[in-house]
């Protein structure tokens, strides 16, 4: 997983990330395949990680479509930043490979927007994903529910 690349989602990756199934209780990142959710990954700004022998490691995607729109209204985007959302491929997830996924992802996204503030948004019971933030520089800015979830936003500068 040392030599990750990013690659424009296309049909084919965008039904295979629609198809991953995440065991409780990340149950909550599991996707129905229909097309408003392919049209949601192909038509908005989502990039695959591609690992080794064309590995689909995961996917990242800015602005908008990282929010969770339940946060909307309690004011946690009001703030400018750079929203980034990121999806790991559940076969190697909480195998340690998160940080390199990660700040690759970062990188990337460092050299689209230099200079510009970034935030996340996680499921606060998300405590694995919080760590790896919180190893890369993010620190907690807001909190707000979306049904009986209860969601974090961390910024990086």
């Amino acid at each position: 997983m040392d030599h990750l690349k990013s690659k424009k989602i296309d049909r084919e990756l965008a039904l295979e990330i629609l198809n991953w199934k995440y065991e409780k209780p990340y149950e909550l990142y599991n996707n129905e395949v229909n097309e408003e959710s392919l049209n949601e990954l192909l038509a908005n700004p989502y990039t695959a990680v591609i690992g080794e022998n064309e590995y689909l490691t995961g996917f990242y995607c800015y602005g908008e479509s990282s929010q969770v729109p339940a946060g909307r209204p309690s004011g946690v985007y009001k703030l400018p930043a750079l929203d980034v959302g990121i999806g790991m491929n559940p076969e190697i997830t909480g195998k340690g490979k998160g940080k390199l996924f990660f700040t690759f992802v970062l990188s990337e996204l460092q050299k689209l927007f230099p200079d510009k503030k970034m935030r996340l948004t996680v499921a606060a019971f998300n405590e694995r994903a919080i760590k790896l933030y919180e190893n890369t520089g993010f620190i907690k800015e807001g909190e707000f529910k979306s049904g009986a979830t209860a969601f974090i936003t961390m910024v990086k500068n």
